[in-house]
């Protein structure tokens, strides 16, 4: 603000330019007389400029509006943090029965265990398509084709491994379970007989269409067969001794929600005081610009008021050094100021050094 501070400066020089004027012209006339008490009448107008000046500091520097928005703010602010205090407080609140209830809880089994198995099975059945690729393309199909039918086949396979189980657990008694299990494993047995009966057909042709004829070999399909059973009965078992049950999945579930609750609180927590923290900031940021324009203002009418006991004092002087009967008023004997300043940043500054004391 450096304009407002220019014309201060500029204005308390004419001040003083007046009231060694004033002095002057009073003292030839020998005014204020000797037996006067009162100064007020003759240096009234002098004092009139530098309140004039003080009017016009707090014009520019806006004091009201400035005092109310600080007021304003402050009610705001304590209205925010009061709202985020009382979130806080429930998330704290809730962030203690989070804890009992998840030291209540454990790990049903590990986290990794479902993917491992999902991963071991896949594994499995798509060697077991892969196999079925030559026949898919004596089939007629084409590379695309009959790689995608691998995947198709191999998905169907690693699903009904899933499913098997349950199947068999459609009966009733144990006798029924038992006879579904028979024919389900004569089912599979068949589909995989007739899919080795195919790969084996394929590598005698193949072995035949290299050879010269020395070379006497047959494959048989039983080896094919055995493999592939036995590869569904690993991904069965895998499914049925590791892959966790209903109840372990249900618990998995209600673990892994209290673990996101739990994380969710807490971020939460670290959000609101994140926003507390932000809150008082922004307040502490006003306060100081607004305080920093109530310092200025103060130092300003410091100033002024400065200059003005300084002006009354060069008043008197002017008078005492220009008076025909080189006399002294009465009223020059008062030391004091005789007016006082109707001030604004000077008031505020000076109650809050006396509520500091």
């Amino acid at each position: 603000m450096p304009d407002l501070e220019a014309n201060v400066e500029q204005k308390l020089e004419e001040n003083r330019k007046h009231d060694g004027n004033d002095g002057q012209n009073s003292g030839v006339n020998d005014q204020p007389p000797l037996i006067n008490r009162k100064i007020q009448p003759f240096f009234e107008e002098n004092h009139l400029r530098y309140q004039a000046l003080i009017d016009k500091v707090n014009e520019e520097l806006q004091f009201k509006a400035t005092v109310h928005e600080v007021v304003e703010d402050k009610k705001a602010t304590e209205k925010k943090l009061q709202v985020v205090h009382n979130q806080l407080s429930d998330a704290k609140e809730k962030h203690i029965a989070l804890d009992v209830a998840f030291k209540c809880k454990t790990l049903p089994f590990s986290k990794f265990r479902i993917l491992f198995i999902s991963v071991a099975t896949c594994i499995i059945f798509l060697f077991e398509g892969i196999l079925a690729l030559p026949i898919f393309e004596t089939w007629g199909y084409g590379l695309i084709v009959a790689f995608l039918m691998c995947i198709l086949f191999a998905g169907v396979l690693l699903f009904f491994s899933y499913v098997f189980e349950k199947i068999v657990q459609k009966g009733r008694t144990l006798r029924q379970q038992r006879l579904i299990f028979f024919i389900l494993l004569l089912l599979l047995s068949l589909l995989f007989f007739y899919m080795g009966n195919q790969r084996a057909e394929y590598l005698n042709k193949q072995v035949t269409a290299d050879s010269t004829g020395t070379i006497n070999i047959h494959f048989s399909p039983w080896p094919f067969t055995l493999t592939s059973l036995l590869l569904f009965v690993i991904a069965v078992a895998l499914h049925h001794f590791f892959f966790p049950s209903r109840g372990q999945r249900d618990a998995m579930r209600e673990y892994l929600k209290l673990e996101q609750e739990k994380k969710a609180n807490e971020a939460l927590q670290n959000s609101l005081i994140q926003e507390k923290a932000d809150i008082e900031r922004a307040n502490e940021d006003l306060r100081q610009q607004n305080a920093s324009i109530l310092e200025y203002g103060s130092m300003l009418e410091t100033r002024i008021i400065t200059n003005a006991h300084g002006g009354y004092a060069y008043f008197k002087k002017q008078n005492l050094m220009h008076r025909p009967d080189r006399g002294r008023p009465i009223s020059f004997d008062d030391p004091n100021y005789p007016f006082t300043f109707n001030t604004n940043f000077h008031t505020i500054k000076q109650l809050n050094h006396e509520n500091h004391a």
